[in-house]
């Protein structure tokens, strides 16, 4: 039975939000599954021991492993160091604040043997923290090597959305400790490249979100994150019309969310001129700069 790493990253969260994460994947009805939980949070955090203890007692009857960061490193560092502990042939990353539901591995791990794909990604449900309400994200399904249709946008989504092989991951150099927003779409843009990727479209995901949810959230790390992934990737980007329109029109709004409207308005012109046929998403994105 082919064994699966689970790699939970976990950054000063309370150990009853990590435990619910840690559930989730105890609940799968796969059967051969390891847990990796990183601790990145600080040496000062101060749940931080409970965490361990959350941990440790879990690790009495289930094949969990903790290990703990001298000092914060960042998400990149963590679940670069829970692929180094993982032994599974393929793994599978969880944010500590989402969940995934009981047939996400089983369904995966089978996409990825009948599709031979290194990566297989599943649709989710966003479930809002404030409001209570769960809805099925729309995503798009996308089979076989599909790099140019990754290069106009990240389809994939979260890190807790894709199964993966993990000779390939560590093929494609894991995740870039460089970048601060981004991460995700870097990486599957790298392992791509290297194989075929699968779908299953079901929501496998319960993906939570709330105010402040992500470090992504912050404009200038979005901006600093996505101009790295347009730099690394300008060659792919110039060739697609299409990626060149949305990653010039993509970044407008984190400039004007960064109080750098100027800046957004020049890039909203140059992404008009790519593609202006493509009116009224044009006058959109115009919207959202005007009244970021």
């Amino acid at each position: 039975m082919i064994l699966v790493s689970a790699i939970v990253t976990t950054y000063k969260r309370k150990p009853e939000i990590l435990k619910r994460a840690l559930d989730s994947i105890l609940s799968q009805t796969y059967g051969n599954i390891e847990i990796i939980v990183v601790d990145d949070s600080p040496s000062d955090y101060v749940y931080r021991d409970d965490v361990k203890t959350l941990v440790i007692q879990l690790s009495s009857n289930h094949k969990i492993e903790y290990v703990a960061h001298v000092r914060n490193q960042g998400a990149c560092a963590a679940r670069n160091t829970g692929l180094s502990y993982a032994k599974g042939e393929y793994v599978a990353f969880l944010d500590d604040d989402d969940e995934w539901l009981p047939e996400k591995i089983e369904k995966q791990l089978n996409a990825a043997l009948s599709n031979d794909a290194g990566l297989v990604y599943c649709g989710h449900y966003i479930f809002n923290e404030d409001t209570g309400e769960k809805q099925s994200a729309k995503i798009e399904n996308h089979s076989g090597y599909v790099f140019d249709e990754l290069i106009v946008i990240n389809f994939i989504g979260s890190t807790s959305f894709p199964l993966l092989k993990k000779e390939l991951l560590i093929q494609a150099g894991g995740f870039d400790v460089n970048l601060k927003a981004q991460q995700d779409y870097d990486t599957w843009l790298r392992v791509s490249q290297l194989c075929k990727i699968a779908c299953v479209e079901e929501p496998l995901v319960l993906f939570h979100i709330y105010p402040g949810k992500r470090i992504s959230n912050n404009p200038q790390n979005r901006i600093e994150g996505l101009t790295r992934v347009n730099t690394k990737y300008a060659d792919a980007i110039n060739r697609n019309p299409k990626a060149k329109w949305y990653h010039t029109m993509h970044i407008t709004t984190d400039y004007a969310a960064n109080k750098q409207k100027g800046k957004a308005i020049s890039l909203w012109l140059k992404g008009v001129m790519i593609k202006p046929q493509y009116m009224i998403r044009n006058l959109k994105f115009l919207k959202k700069i005007i009244f970021s």
